[in-house]
């Protein structure tokens, strides 16, 4: 042994024996320098003494050999900044250093206590004598191996870089023995921040937190099973805190005595995600409602469907997955399907989309809807993707509006649009074979009482009723619809050439639907006799259109009426005539209205208490080219009838304006006012206040010299919208008058509701006032309602001097009618105002 080592190792026990207990004493020996002896008072200045010594041994190279010796606990020191000193009763620890390689640095540490201050001076010199010489002793053989333990090292230490899966070595408490780069680069933390660290540092918390009971467990052989030899998939953490997945695989390796585990790890962050949308995406395709099919492009063998086409095949995934798309359509060769791919094989199209049918595993079809598709990825072979979708129900959904769309949804016949077909296809049969066909229109007597009496349930069971009836006499030869309300029209076929005989018998079907409506029905609660009327009409070419034949059958119709109840007739040359008569008189009203001179208003005056004139009420006069003056009876409800009501109305309120603007300001006659009756078709109209108010600003009349008459009927119809409509043409300043009024649907609350100005009495409570106290005590009502209203009142259609002044005692203040005068054209108007103003 080095002379000076044991010098100095002797010079420590002399100076131990003196000191006194509790003190660390510390000893660094080495040939380049000279011994020194440290003395502290506690571990922690003790540790930084032996600490700065080891610097100065060798800072390169401080691999620490441990040496348990008797009745001590090893100290096992990493790094310089991790050297440990724990307890021992004695002899605290000897830390042998490779200085420089050479192992003749020797570092020793005593901890003296007074209780074995005696042992130490006799045994402590002897005990670390002989680990020195044997420490020097094995100097020798170690430098011969140490080359090949570090070429070992350094070849091994190459491959463990070189991986790419990342490995970390702990102990069995989980400290950090080693890592390699790729571990480095996986979690973001340098080596020398892992070394000696917890694996945990690695974890998420959650996880972490379990981690060292965890390896308690193995430690103890509890868990060993779970983890040698299994893969598995763990979450790891990144030193910027993210998380990501990772693959482990764990073994353990033992050097010497000591136990170590070796953890292979591999981010499977990319993959895991794979495999998780993969999952989703099966998840999502098999709670789609849509089927989905893959099949390859060579064999066209499915290689793939979802849950949904199981369900709706009937088949399992096994029996599915034999079979090609063409195997569950019905009767569908291979070769034909072939054919309807080629396009997408050849690139003539992306994507096909289709019905057909498919055959359910049980036999039965069902109807669906298509979407095929082409898909060639890279370094994949080429196959096809088929959405499909059961449009079982789309097909009932589109069967039954087609239904509604011919075919009424009360009675189930056809309807109007379904039977002008019919009836086009049999004017089409009667020109070719000359067979006589026949047109019958028929409706119920008196249906609207029985509505208005027993509500629309039992007028509608009683359509239904009539209807099956109807349907059971004619059969299927002949075709019925319903129009709508109880109107029905009958297309009959016949096959005869000759009118007579085919007169007859549409006469005898008619006399049939007319016996057969006529039997009693229970429906409306008793037995009750239903009569109808019935229209006729024969023809056999189609120099007639379908329209026209039923407006003819309409004609003949309302002729049935007029017979009485439970009556047919037959569309003759009157009716015909009558027929050729409303025709030109529509053309005629049509030219007139394109016109600007044939409609025109005529006037009667107003008067007040003294017969004074106030004002005019302006009435529709057609100046006809042929037929001379035509009072408004003989147009108005053709005009109805044919929708000219709004043009002609319109036409007289604008020329009426621009007259009473003209006499206004021509005899400076500021308070002449006049009164135009508008149509319930004008008052409809959403622009009508507009059309109004620029009628008043194209003529320059004042809104309040311009009164508007509607009716109670014309109100009725819809009276919300109505009173809107009014209350913003009375807002322009425009006034209202009631016409007609006490013949319609008169009530104090009804007329409070009206924005109007004025009450009309009609004429025919002015007939009757002479000779009926009952009428005479309603005018007097009616006189008293406007009082309390606040209502000005014209009593119209006085044609004797008696009644003017009985309505005088009445209290009336405003009168109309032939006793004061007639309507009289404009001209003659004028020639009055002249006479009377200038």
């Amino acid at each position: 042994m080095n002379n000076k080592i044991r010098q100095a190792i002797a010079d420590l026990i002399e100076l131990a024996a003196s000191t006194s207990s509790n003190k660390w004493l510390a000893l660094v020996v080495d040939d380049s320098l000279e011994p020194l002896i440290h003395a502290a008072s506690d571990v922690a200045e003790i540790r930084t003494y032996l600490q700065a010594a080891e610097l100065l041994i060798d800072k390169q190279s401080r691999e620490l050999i441990k040496i348990e010796l008797q009745e001590t606990v090893a100290v096992s020191t990493g790094e310089t900044s991790r050297s440990t000193f724990k307890t021992a009763r004695t002899l605290k620890a000897v830390n042998l250093f490779n200085a420089k390689g050479d192992h003749q640095g020797l570092l020793v540490a005593l901890s003296v206590s007074s209780e074995h201050s005696d042992n130490l001076k006799e045994d402590a010199l002897p005990r670390i004598a002989q680990l020195a010489e044997q420490f020097i002793a094995a100097g020798t053989l170690e430098d011969q191996s140490q080359q090949a333990l570090e070429h070992s090292f350094n070849i091994n230490r190459a491959i463990l870089n070189t991986l790419y899966d990342a490995v970390v070595m702990t102990d069995l408490k989980g400290h950090i023995q080693s890592v390699n780069p790729a571990l480095e680069k996986m979690f973001g933390y340098p080596e020398n921040e892992l070394i000696g660290e917890s694996i945990t540092k690695l974890m998420p918390a959650e996880i972490a937190h379990h981690h060292p009971d965890y390896m308690l467990a193995y430690a103890e052989g509890k868990t060993a099973g779970k983890i040698m030899g299994n893969v598995r998939a763990v979450q790891g953490q990144r030193a910027d805190g993210t998380r990501f997945t990772l693959q482990i695989a764990v073994t353990e390796a033992r050097v010497g005595a000591e136990r170590l585990l070796v953890a292979a790890l591999q981010d499977i962050t990319q993959s895991e995600e794979a495999r998780l949308n993969l999952k989703r995406f099966r998840k999502t395709l098999d709670s789609t409602l849509d089927c989905v099919f893959m099949f390859d492009a060579d064999t066209l063998q499915f290689f793939y469907v979802n849950q949904g086409a199981l369900d709706q095949l009937g088949y399992t995934t096994t029996e599915l997955l034999k079979l090609h798309p063409y195997d569950v359509k019905p009767h569908y060769p291979e070769a034909e399907f072939r054919k309807m791919i080629a396009p997408l094989l050849n690139g003539e199209v992306r994507r096909l989309n289709f019905q057909t049918v498919h055959r359910h595993k049980n036999g039965h079809d069902l109807p669906v809807d298509i979407s095929l598709q082409y898909v060639k990825l890279e370094d994949e072979p080429a196959r096809f993707i088929a959405i499909v979708r059961d449009i079982t129900a789309q097909q009932q959904y589109k069967e039954e509006i087609e239904h509604l769309a011919y075919f009424d949804p009360l009675t189930n016949l056809p309807n109007r649009s379904l039977i002008a077909t019919k009836l086009e296809n049999c004017l089409r049969n009667c020109a070719k074979t000359g067979h006589f066909g026949a047109v019958m229109l028929t409706d119920l007597d008196d249906f609207k009482s029985i509505n208005d009496t027993l509500g629309h349930r039992d007028g509608d069971q009683l359509l239904i009723e009539i209807s099956t009836r109807f349907a059971n006499v004619l059969g299927d030869r002949h075709s019925i619809a319903r129009l709508g309300g109880d109107e029905f029209l009958v297309v009959l076929n016949t096959q005869h050439q000759d009118y007579k005989v085919a007169l007859d018998e549409v006469s005898l079907i008619a006399q049939q639907m007319l016996s057969a409506a006529a039997q009693p029905t229970d429906t409306l609660g008793h037995a009750s006799p239903i009569s109808t009327s019935l229209g006729l009409v024969l023809f056999n070419d189609d120099s007639i259109c379908a329209s026209e034949l039923m407006r003819m059958a309409d004609i003949a119709m309302y002729d049935a009426k007029k017979k009485g109840k439970n009556h047919f007739s037959l569309f003759d040359d009157i009716m015909q005539q009558e027929l050729l008569e409303e025709h030109r008189l529509t053309a005629d009203l049509n030219r007139a209205l394109a016109g600007n001179n044939e409609i025109v208003p005529w006037f009667q005056p107003k008067v007040d208490r003294n017969g004074r004139f106030i004002g005019f009420e302006a009435l529709a006069r057609w100046h006809h080219p042929e037929r001379g003056l035509l009072n408004p009876i003989s147009f108005i409800g053709l005009a109805e009838k044919k929708n000219l009501m709004v043009p002609l109305s319109n036409q007289i309120l604008l020329k009426t304006c621009r007259l009473m603007s003209k006499w206004r300001r021509q005899f400076a006659i500021d308070n002449l006012t006049v009164s135009v009756n508008i149509s319930q078709s004008q008052l409809a109209m959403g622009n009508f206040p507009d059309n109004v108010e620029m009628i008043l600003s194209e003529t320059g009349l004042p809104p309040s010299a311009l009164m508007l008459e509607v009716t109670e009927s014309v109100i009725a119809e819809n009276i919300a919208a109505s009173v809107q409509q009014m209350k913003r043409i009375r807002a322009m300043g425009v006034r209202f008058s009631l016409d007609d009024f006490g013949t319609g649907y008169s009530s104090l609350s009804y007329v409070r509701q009206l924005p109007i100005d004025e009450l009309k009495i009609d004429k025919s409570f002015v007939n009757t006032l002479l000779s009926d106290s009952e009428t005479h005590s309603i005018v007097k009502i009616i006189l008293l309602l406007a009082d309390v209203l606040k209502l000005d009142v014209i009593a119209e259609g006085i044609e004797q001097e008696a009644q003017w002044q009985a309505l005088l005692e009445l209290g009336c203040s405003g009168f109309q009618g032939y006793f004061f005068s007639r309507p009289q054209p404009p001209e003659d108007i004028f020639e009055k105002l002249q006479s009377s103003y200038q």
